[in-house]
């Protein structure tokens, strides 16, 4: 990871990324505080923007947001430049499709682990997660949700995609789905950040975008 720069192992708090989980936990500790302390004397506001902090280095790491002159990782697909070299990975994983990070409950990926933590918390139970998992009869393909299911098995019938796209006549089990195909025919982009106006098909790929800023913005 030395040669490839890459850096798996990120920091819930701030954001900031590691090669090893060991220098991780060595730097998880910066955030260990006295949890009688009072919170209101930890924060920290940004002088530009008065954003708020808990730690000078989330504060610091901010600040170089406001000045241009910073964001020397540029990068070349767009153009888009950044403070750290580690964010602008991060950034490129929205042009690449890139989703190095995968649950192994549901399959499902992400582009940042912190995002895969997140997601985690869905399964946790004190049930035996076992007895959650659902198999469809078709492709045994497995499921943790009864709709999850019902909505691929429709997928294995031709004969239930009755919403037609008159453009290509690609046919779709849904009516929500077919909307969502028509924009790729439009190129209407509904959902747009309102941090850097860029815009998105779908909502999801929005949310997945807002992430970029809300590294940057630790």
């Amino acid at each position: 990871m030395i040669h490839t720069g890459e850096k798996p192992y990120e920091c819930e708090i701030c954001g900031k990324q590691f090669s090893k989980k060991s220098s991780l936990l060595v730097h998880s500790k910066i955030h260990d505080t006295n949890a009688s302390e009072d919170k209101s004397s930890k924060i920290l506001k940004c002088t530009e923007c008065e954003k708020e902090f808990k730690s000078t280095s989330g504060l610091n790491k901010h600040k170089r947001t406001h000045f241009e002159d910073t964001k020397v990782h540029k990068c070349n697909i767009c153009g888009k430049k950044f403070s750290e070299s580690c964010t602008l990975k991060q950034h490129i994983m929205i042009h690449t499709g890139e989703k190095p990070f995968e649950c192994e409950i549901c399959r499902k990926q992400f582009s940042k682990k912190s995002s895969l933590l997140v997601h985690s918390k869905i399964h946790d139970t004190n049930e035996d997660k076992s007895s959650k998992i659902l198999k469809c009869t078709e492709c045994e393909k497995e499921f943790i949700s009864a709709s999850g299911l019902s909505r691929h098995k429709r997928t294995h019938f031709g004969d239930t995609k009755v919403h037609k796209c008159n453009v290509c006549d690609r046919k779709f089990s849904e009516s929500c789905a077919l909307k969502q195909h028509i924009m790729v025919h439009t190129g209407e982009k509904p959902f747009h950040c309102d941090i850097c106006s860029k815009q998105f098909t779908t909502k999801r790929s929005l949310v997945q975008h807002e992430n970029i800023h809300n590294i940057e913005q630790k």
